[in-house]
């Protein structure tokens, strides 16, 4: 019922938003979000641990949608260069409630299912699959294989390409999509043998575990923090649900130091002295240099508070131009076929995808010379406006229970691409890993079929 009533206030406060920038507003709106938070949070840890795709999404949103119109736009409304482009300010406040209604619709939509008991409960039905050994070891010999490939593409064809401070998309997700299969396979065949064994699990997969360091190091060293940050989620998460526990304190701290980590890589990749072309010890001062010119704390949240603008030129740009009907969403319609989403959008719109898609929009709306990105709730205004928003992030909020709450092969891998990009869905689309999932489900398909075995066969 509370998060009933939580819906119900935020969707009367949207509809009595003021007409022009209200701080007392934005801060009545951020000090309702932090209530909702808490309760809504409570209530996840409560049925699933605490290490959970909304904790770190609803960090996230707080981040992207909440921090710079309440605690930076009285201050300096451009204190990051992106807003100096321009947008109406008068939307600041709308686009805030905007948010908040978005946000209640996913909590709505989550404890929805959270209450639902004929829905399974996982933490006490942890069953041990039987994937067929033929299925693991392949699945192993791919993903070892690719890790070889990455590596020296990482090393020795990527820095080639002096104006690519990314790795190649198509391959980063090949590898997090190998290494997400493959580590479900190993640990749905063994949930009772590593229950509280980590040290039995790390040594039994040590060849595993050294990819892994080696896969994120050496993304950190070309500085791409998007690798890294999703082999993190994704390692941390099986390990805290299905082997040991982690203490909530050294989780945190062991967060922190990764957040400081990508920050530091950040500032520094651009720079001379990044750490592929200078020493460590020059890479490092550079990065201090950086923390040092800070003018707050805030800056260390600079790629989600940026992201701010993009929903309130979201909102501008439908109310003023258009609103796309689902246009930007047109290419997932095909992508299971790599390329047919590219081919289709072309002879369709005659247009490519990227300039279909809300972030292009917003990049060529602003005038933007670089891609500046879109934000989750603009995203899905933009296509359906109000409506559109309850709906999408009320079946999102439930679609991630559902997931928690699954005990197979199939649910958990989506589950993890999902969950180890939940600190970018804010500044991103709700649909960014359809495409990656639906295609990691059909690989795992292939190979728990290999060997011709039963998806499903309980030991």
């Amino acid at each position: 019922m509370i998060y009933l009533l939580f819906w119900i206030s935020s969707f009367v406060v949207y509809l009595y938003s003021p007409a022009e920038y209200d701080y007392a507003f934005c801060l009545t709106l951020t000090i309702l979000y932090v209530v909702m938070s808490f309760f809504f949070l409570r209530k996840s840890f409560q049925i699933n641990s605490y290490f959970n795709f909304h904790l770190f999404f609803l960090i996230s949103f707080f981040v992207t949608n909440y921090v710079y119109p309440t605690f930076i736009y009285q201050i300096d409304p451009y204190y990051f260069s992106i807003f100096t482009y321009s947008f109406d300010h008068n939307l600041i406040s709308r686009g805030t409630a905007l948010a908040q209604l978005g946000i209640s619709s996913y909590m709505l939509g989550s404890v929805i299912l959270m209450n639902n008991r004929i829905l399974p409960d996982k933490s006490k039905d942890m069953r041990t699959y039987n994937v067929s050994t033929a299925s693991i070891q392949i699945t192993k010999f791919l993903f070892f294989s690719f890790t070889a490939f990455f590596l020296i593409y990482v090393f020795l064809i990527a820095p080639k390409f002096k104006d690519q401070v990314e790795l190649n998309s198509q391959i980063v997700n090949i590898e997090v999509v190998l290494f997400t299969i493959v580590l479900t396979f190993i640990i749905l065949s063994n949930v009772d043998l590593y229950r509280n064994n980590l040290k039995l699990f790390l040594r039994q997969n040590i060849y595993l575990v050294i990819s892994v360091v080696l896969i994120i190091l050496s993304a950190l060293w070309y500085g791409d923090r998007g690798i890294a940050i999703q082999i993190f989620f994704i390692s941390t998460y099986i390990i805290y649900n299905f082997i040991k526990k982690i203490k909530f304190t050294h989780l945190l701290v062991l967060i922190i130091i990764g957040f400081i980590t990508l920050t530091f890589i950040s500032y520094t990749r651009g720079t001379e002295h990044n750490l592929q072309e200078s020493a460590l010890s020059d890479a490092m001062k550079e990065g201090m240099d950086s923390f040092s010119s800070f003018e707050s704390n805030w800056e260390f949240g600079m790629d989600l508070i940026i992201n701010a603008r993009n929903l309130y030129v979201g909102i501008e740009y439908a109310e003023n131009e258009e609103f796309l009907y689902g246009k930007s969403y047109f290419p997932y319609l095909f992508i299971l076929i790599p390329g047919l989403p590219t081919y289709m959008t072309k002879a369709t719109f005659n247009i490519e995808p990227e300039h279909i898609a809300t972030s292009g929009i917003i990049t060529d709306y602003s005038n933007a010379g670089w891609g500046i990105g879109t934000n989750a709730i603009a995203d899905v205004y933009m296509n359906f406006g109000l409506p559109g928003v309850v709906f999408l992030f009320f079946i999102f909020g439930m679609l991630i229970v559902w997931l928690e709450k699954q005990n197979g092969v199939y649910s958990l891998i989506a589950y993890l691409l999902i969950f180890a990009l939940a600190i970018y869905y804010p500044r991103a689309s709700i649909f960014e890993q359809s495409a990656l999932v639906i295609r990691a489900l059909l690989i795992a398909f292939i190979l728990l079929n290999l060997a011709r075995n039963k998806r499903f066969v309980l030991k």
